[in-house]
């Protein structure tokens, strides 16, 4: 689409300024001691964070709760537009729903809460223009998800977007990648941009096991051997399982992804 003349008008000192701003308004609405009953409850028992896949596997636990008894809907008028609704985490726990800010910073509170460092972020999700780096301001932005430090030196950020419910922990939704994202923390300076999939992140495989009987007429005092059975197992990550799971024509989207049979 070609671009059309405009002309834009910040008001924002710095990215830091920005997200000091906001910080002071988010803050407040993450409040780790209010979920302290709801994370006991989901967090696995066996569970060490120790390594990294236990780590990610402690942080699907919570997410994957907060899906289930949180729906995300979206009621922002006047200030609960830009600002979390002033309702506190035990509130939106209460009422089983909230926008992506309120899941966002409840999220924020739960990871919290279990050790885990987390803060909020902001960025206008795709496709459409994204945010223009020369002109710090809060309009720019659309959506909040939530940023993970790496665990370890040398290892990877976690971006989690808690509106998406059929998308894993260690992924984003097409809509949030490579997009300039605002991490709401102390030490923030500049935006971030969020990771994009690789091709090989969105993988199909299905493996098929079969068991065959003999061609040989068995005799008649030889036990009756079963038909031929097939077991299939299917992995699945990225977008693929998205496109399955979501929407009334995901059926018909998933087949088209499959390989013609020969």
């Amino acid at each position: 689409m070609p671009r059309v003349p405009s002309i834009e008008v910040s008001t924002g000192k710095s990215w830091e300024a920005v997200a000091q701003n906001y910080r002071l308004l988010s803050e407040p609405q993450i409040r780790p001691d209010q979920v302290k009953e709801f994370v006991r409850g989901t967090t696995p028992a066996s569970t060490s964070q120790s390594d990294s896949e236990s780590r990610l596997a402690f942080i699907q636990a919570l997410v994957s709760k907060l899906h289930k008894e949180v729906r995300y809907t979206g009621i922002e008028f006047g200030q609960s537009e830009l600002q979390p609704q002033p309702q506190p985490p035990s509130e939106v726990l209460k009422r089983h729903y909230g926008d992506c800010k309120d899941k966002a910073s409840l999220l924020v509170a739960m990871l919290r809460d279990s050790g885990i460092p987390a803060d909020m972020a902001l960025l206008n999700a795709g496709p459409a223009r994204d945010v223009t780096p020369e002109l710090p301001g809060m309009n720019q932005f659309d959506h909040a998800i939530v940023y993970v430090p790496a665990a370890a030196p040398g290892g990877e950020a976690l971006w989690i977007d808690a509106t998406a419910e059929f998308t894993r922990v260690g992924d984003i939704p097409y809509g949030d990648q490579g997009r300039l994202a605002l991490i709401i923390a102390d030490g923030t300076k500049e935006l971030t941009s969020t990771p994009v999939a690789r091709p090989e992140d969105s993988v199909l495989i299905e493996t098929r096991d079969f068991s065959c009987r003999t061609m040989a007429q068995p005799r008649p005092s030889s036990p009756r051997r079963p038909p031929a059975t097939s077991i299939p197992t299917t992995a699945q990550s990225m977008a693929i399982p998205e496109i399955r799971r979501c929407g009334p024509r995901s059926r018909t989207m998933s087949e088209a992804l499959t390989l013609p049979k020969p």
